[in-house]
């Protein structure tokens, strides 16, 4: 029986791919010329099953396709470039086949190379908390911190 319940209490949750914009966009303003969205939303932290937490807080991730930028060198050879760690799970729900990543030395994640986005994404909604916008081939990938209720 208690075997049962660690099992139950450790498996990951579904996500849920959508391609819906207004739940984005009633958050934060979404950079121009936005084509398509894919976004899933996840727990912020794993219910250990002891105590109710009041509120549940999600973790957004959300992959925004844009236009290709202009060949003429829109990013630089010296633009800055980090390193984005994501879940496997969402980087291959809502990542497109040409966005490149790669294992990382945690468990279960990735690693995604990326730059900042073309402009800053302001939050409209009170309590979101943009985590990471970054440029990434295609589009930005924009990560979001949503309180209970947001």
């Amino acid at each position: 029986m208690l075997l049962i319940w660690v099992a139950a209490c450790s498996t990951e949750p579904k996500l849920v791919v959508r391609e819906d914009r207004l739940p984005l966009e009633r958050r934060v303003n979404l950079p121009s010329g936005v084509r398509r969205v894919r976004w899933v939303a996840v727990p912020a932290f794993i219910d250990s099953g002891w105590l109710e937490a009041p509120e549940k807080p999600y973790r957004l991730y959300a992959f925004l396709e844009l236009p290709s930028p202009a060949p003429s060198g829109a990013t630089s050879a010296t633009s800055a470039t980090r390193k984005v760690l994501l879940p496997e799970s969402v980087a291959r729900a809502i990542l497109p086949p040409t966005v490149p990543t790669r294992a990382a030395a945690q468990a279960n994640q990735v690693e995604v190379e990326a730059a900042l986005p073309p402009e800053a994404i302001a939050v409209r909604a009170a309590g979101v908390a943009v985590t990471s916008a970054d440029r990434v081939p295609g589009g930005v990938l924009l990560q979001l911190y949503l309180p209970g209720g947001a």
